[in-house]
């Protein structure tokens, strides 16, 4: 084995790598490993790499390879997790997931990815727990909070849900969350009009116009909060932008 020759092969993949030539990086790590079957980089690199491409099951036999040889990277057993999760492999990945937190307990996506993963199998009190485990100091936080009050949601706990909508939506809107952030204020206003806590509806609905102004159901529903909390000029001007915006919205008319 060439030290140099494997140093050389894994300074051309990586360079390929970064520079999106990923046949030529695939190449250059699969030279490494012929020289180097245990090469712990080339085997996650190209992991990383099948992944991208589609191939699950080669990904799978990389990673495979790279926790045979450290089974004490969180990052490697994540990014395991994630795999097994995108290949249905479900019970398998909540396993890869939970040995990256036995490893590090703070790692706050794969809170959020478990949690997402057991809310999906209907698991809500353990997806609930995941979500809980985030501090508010973590930048994934008001994703947390964002994903625990759906969850409460769903669980008929409509009060619990509102608490944790707010700090969810004390972020800095931008053009990568706008949708999200809408969406989200979008479900708080509906949890509290459920909850006939009108004027909460109302001040969620405007946080979502304020971001989606041309929406005629944003103001539908804004004005339904506006009415149930007697605010009447209000409510009606709402539906005349309604109508303004969509002329045939029965419930406007």
């Amino acid at each position: 084995m060439n030290t140099q020759d494997i140093k050389k092969l894994m300074q051309v993949a990586l360079t390929a790598h970064q520079e999106g030539e990923f046949s030529k990086a695939i190449d250059h790590y699969q030279q490494v490993l012929a020289l180097k079957f245990d090469h712990l980089p080339a085997l996650i690199n190209l992991a990383g790499l099948f992944k991208k491409q589609g191939n699950l099951r080669k990904a799978s036999e990389h990673y495979t390879r790279a926790l045979s040889l450290d089974k004490e990277s969180p990052e490697l057993w994540f990014n395991y997790g994630n795999l097994l999760a995108q290949q249905g492999r479900l019970g398998t990945a909540k396993r890869a997931f939970r040995a990256a937190l036995d490893i590090r307990p703070d790692m706050a996506q794969v809170n959020i990815n478990l949690g997402n993963l057991l809310r999906n199998q209907g698991r809500r009190k353990e997806a609930l727990e995941c979500y809980d485990k985030i501090s508010s100091s973590a930048h994934l936080y008001p994703t947390a909070r964002a994903n625990a009050a759906r969850v409460l949601s769903d669980m008929g706990r409509d009060d619990e849900a509102l608490v944790a909508f707010r700090p969810a939506l004390n972020v800095q809107v931008n053009p990568s969350n706008q949708a999200w952030f809408t969406d989200l204020a979008n479900s708080a206003g509906r949890v509290a009009l459920r909850s006939k806590r009108f004027a909460e509806a109302r001040d969620f609905y405007s946080l979502a116009i304020a971001q989606c102004p041309g929406n005629p159901e944003l103001h539908n529903a804004r004005a339904v909060a506006l009415a149930e909390n007697q605010e009447f000029g209000e409510a009606i001007a709402d539906w005349q932008r309604v109508l303004t915006l969509n002329p045939g919205h029965a419930n406007a008319c």
